[in-house]
């Protein structure tokens, strides 16, 4: 063995060392030490992209990936991670092209039908994306978990392309792959409701994932009344003053989120409301997650009424009305014989998903310009978290805008107060929710990669009436999208 081999097969034994003591960062610096000096060796390429893979460093996976595959051509656990390397970089053609012949040679691969069904998908090759999808389902019959997953992502599929029917069956995997806890559900100990009559029965009906979800599966709400039902609904705090408002022969109670919550509820103690309602002698016949309402109420298209189901509270209205005009004298902003437009430009800036559905306010200055020329303002309805970009972009003359985050931490009043104003222009956020299941006239900007409730193609909503959407073309392109929305804007300046 020459000085070279030698130095090198001591950095490998010394990284496997490393890594068997759990000193990861170690043992990748080891390996890249390696790697140096022997480029082309398969087997370290293939520990830097595991363990860079790991780490959800993307660009030297990839890399490793790459050069991994280049040395064992062959190999089906090369292409294999190859192309997930590559699914995981967004560069989908290529994944395609590295994992379909795999698809072919090697089928029951462990998840590549599901990879090559969530890869098509993504590209709207959906005839194919369709059939790697219940490929996978059979693939993973032999597991509960691997299969609810696997439904769980085919009903993104079907009811973005409005297969209710399908698409709820297989939404139910919910429960299973994403879990109760990370639903923020609760286990109630009742029957759950499958359909049975409800005629005089008692029925709890509990929110489940966010604020938006709940506004939106609020809509089955009067179907249950409409059965003869009791309905007792365990919500938001954020929109159980709004839910009493609208619903008022509902009984409406807080439901708590939060790991120490989940944690007791896992263990058997129960919410202090159901102990509440047990100890009021309430004889609680079923439960039901909102989410599981749809799989028995819209399991078609026709079924999605569209009917307006959220009631501005009057008394609010009043009170938002008083302070959005001391808000905006505060401000500078005069609000005499303006039209208001309703703006909601931000979601949770935290995660992925919510910086691509949200629009800089830099990027909406020519709205600011319209406003200003057709005597128009902008009304925040943004809340505390990014309610203070209103003020920056009032203080850098983008926008004339109104913030009102102060006052819109219950949905009561922020409903309240888009209320008082003659359009709303959102992003996809539970705002648009709110104002749609109000039948309120509402602009929505959507991002191209969107939501499955959203549909890909039309301009409208199963959900809501009076929503507009707007879509991007291109991922991550919102010019376009910004131009319609002025075009709009500008509609309604100048229409008598």
């Amino acid at each position: 063995m020459n000085p070279k081999q030698n130095t090198v097969q001591e950095l490998l034994v010394r990284a496997e060392h490393a890594k068997t003591q759990g000193q990861d960062a170690v043992a990748r610096a080891l390996w890249l030490s390696a790697i140096d000096l022997d480029h082309n060796n398969a087997m370290i390429h293939r520990e830097l992209t595991l363990s860079f893979g790991e780490q959800l460093d993307n660009t030297p996976a990839l890399h490793h990936a790459h050069m991994w595959f280049l040395a064992q051509p062959a190999a089906p656990e090369a292409r294999w991670v190859y192309g997930l390397m590559l699914y995981r970089a967004n560069q989908l053609d290529y994944a395609i092209k590295i994992l379909t012949p795999l698809s072919q040679s090697h089928p029951t691969w462990h998840n590549i039908n599901l990879v090559m069904a969530k890869i098509h998908f993504t590209q709207r090759t959906l005839n194919l994306s369709d059939f790697y999808f219940k490929q996978a389902v059979l693939q993973t019959t032999h597991s509960p978990q691997e299969e609810a997953s696997t439904r769980w992502e085919y009903a993104m599929q079907q009811l973005t392309e409005g297969r209710y029917a399908d698409g709820w069956d297989n939404h139910e995997a919910r429960l299973k792959s994403i879990g109760w806890a990370q639903l923020h559900l609760c286990p109630l100990p009742a029957p759950t409701w499958a359909g049975e009559s409800l005629s005089n029965k008692t029925i709890v009906v509990h929110g489940e994932q966010g604020i938006g979800d709940e506004i939106m599966y609020a809509s089955m709400l009067p179907d249950l009344l409409a059965q003869g039902a009791h309905v007792i609904l365990a919500c938001h705090a954020a929109i159980a003053n709004l839910m009493r408002t609208s619903f008022p022969n509902i009984l409406v109670f807080e439901h708590p989120r939060g790991l120490d919550n989940i944690e007791q509820w896992q263990q058997g103690t129960m919410p202090d409301w159901w102990y509440q309602l047990l100890s009021d002698g309430v004889q609680i016949d079923y439960q039901i997650p909102m989410g599981s309402l749809a799989h028995l109420l819209r399991r078609d298209v026709n079924q999605f009424t569209k009917t307006p189901y959220l009631v501005p509270d009057i008394n609010r209205q009043t009170a938002m009305e008083n302070t959005l005009r001391a808000r905006a004298q505060e401000q500078g902003i005069s609000l005499k014989d303006k039209q208001r437009i309703a703006l909601a430009w931000c979601g949770n800036l935290d995660n992925p998903h919510g910086r691509a559905k949200s629009i800089d306010l830099e990027a909406l200055d020519n709205l600011g310009h319209i406003a200003n020329t057709h005597n128009a303002v902008f009304i925040s309805l943004q809340n505390r978290q990014y309610g203070d970009q209103a003020l920056e972009a009032l203080a850098n003359d983008l926008l004339p805008i109104v913030d009102m985050s102060p006052y819109t931490d219950q949905f009561t009043d922020t409903l309240a107060l888009a209320s008082t104003c003659n359009h709303i222009i959102t992003i996809d956020t539970s705002y648009a929710h709110l104002c749609g299941a109000a039948g309120l006239p509402t602009l929505m900007l959507l991002r191209r990669n969107c939501d499955w409730r959203w549909g890909w193609t039309r301009q409208d909503s199963d959900w809501y009436d009076s929503l507009e959407l707007i879509r991007q073309d291109i991922d991550g392109d919102w010019e376009p999208v910004i131009k319609k929305t002025e075009e709009k804007l500008l509609k309604w300046l100048t229409s008598n």
